[in-house]
């Protein structure tokens, strides 16, 4: 929650949009690299929904975050809006 708090106030919302989009692209490439650094003897297919819920998470917030901050004129602090 505090790096998708983080990422909305750094980030303009389409540069936050386009972050979102490119990891959730490599989504299954992340549970693949799970599974070969953890060692886990889980599917794919489990570490790609819990990559998936971690990615829903933090952009979820970072987007609400951007989405209030647009609305009190804070504009991101890296980027431009």
């Amino acid at each position: 929650m505090v790096a998708g708090g983080l990422i909305g106030l750094l980030l303009p919302g389409a540069q936050v949009w386009n972050k979102f989009l490119i990891l959730l692209a490599l989504l299954p490439f992340l549970g693949a690299s799970d599974i070969l650094l953890l060692r886990s003897r889980r599917p794919l297919s489990f570490w790609i929904r819990a990559c998936g819920f971690e990615l829903g998470t933090v952009f979820g917030m970072a987007g609400i975050t951007r989405l209030l901050c647009d609305r009190m004129g804070v504009g991101a602090l890296l980027g431009t809006s």
